[in-house]
């Protein structure tokens, strides 16, 4: 029995309650401190009052496209025109620290285009990846920012061609003559450099005596590729020249803590 007992107070899991009774014994003593309460109020207070915040953000945005160089190559032979904006949601990190106000966008995926022929179809998407922007607010408020901004990223466009037409031989003589021409495609993206500026708006919709909270904001601006090169398609180069982000709108929420 003695050494039984010896074993159970002597192992790993004996000690990880004994650390553990341990912390809550200290951590009951510290919360009973009144200089500690007062501490923690105090923080709490001039927390609030803060305008630097850290937070994930959700957003929607619209970016213009021209898609006139497309139409012109694609309309005469029968496909339906491309246009409008392109709609995408996104999400990302925000903080802010002595006016300076720094948004990291992991990714936007844009809602795809689509021009039609018979059995024929051309998809197009656009989305940024990694968008870094730095700006600088000139109110200097808890609750309401404008902000200029600029900043870089990455950005593609992405073109599938797709065929749905089969030719059927008559004249077959075994099943791998039967279809002529199947089902094809091709496909292909066109990668860039992109160069973001424009102008910024937040205003905190929760209580200012709070720590944390939500915040609405919005974003106008550009965002323009830089050294972009016609798409490969298979070995033939053809270069639609899709304009995405003459203007470029930005709207979401950044959940923040002070």
């Amino acid at each position: 029995m003695s050494q039984f007992r010896e074993e159970k107070t002597d192992s790993l899991e004996y000690y990880q309650r004994k650390v553990k009774e341990l912390r809550t014994e200290n951590t009951k003593v510290l919360m009973s401190n009144a200089g500690y309460r007062e501490a923690i109020a105090n923080m709490n207070r001039l927390s609030a009052k803060t305008d630097n915040y850290g937070s994930f953000t959700l957003f929607t945005s619209v970016v213009s496209a021209d898609f006139s160089k497309f139409n012109n190559d694609h309309t005469p032979v029968g496909f339906s025109p491309l246009s409008g904006q392109v709609w995408g949601i996104g999400f990302g990190l925000s903080y802010k620290k002595k006016r300076r106000i720094f948004d990291l966008d992991f990714g936007t995926v844009g809602i795809r285009k689509r021009s039609t022929k018979a059995n024929e179809e051309i998809r197009s998407s656009f989305l940024t990846l990694f968008q870094f922007e730095w700006g600088y607010d000139l109110t200097r408020s808890n609750r309401f920012n404008i902000y200029p901004y600029a900043g870089f990223g990455f950005r593609t466009s992405y073109i599938n061609y797709s065929s749905g037409e089969r030719n059927i031989n008559p004249n077959a003589t075994n099943l791998s003559e039967i279809v002529i021409n199947s089902r094809g495609g091709v496909s292909g993206d066109q990668n860039a450099l992109s160069l973001q500026a424009g102008l910024g708006l937040e205003t905190v919709l929760t209580k200012p005596s709070k720590n944390g909270g939500v915040i609405l904001f919005a974003k106008a601006g550009t965002n323009q590729a830089v050294g972009s090169k016609p798409i490969d398609f298979s070995g033939v180069k053809y270069d639609p020249q899709l304009k995405y982000g003459n203007i470029d709108i930005t709207i979401g929420f950044k959940f923040f803590g002070r």
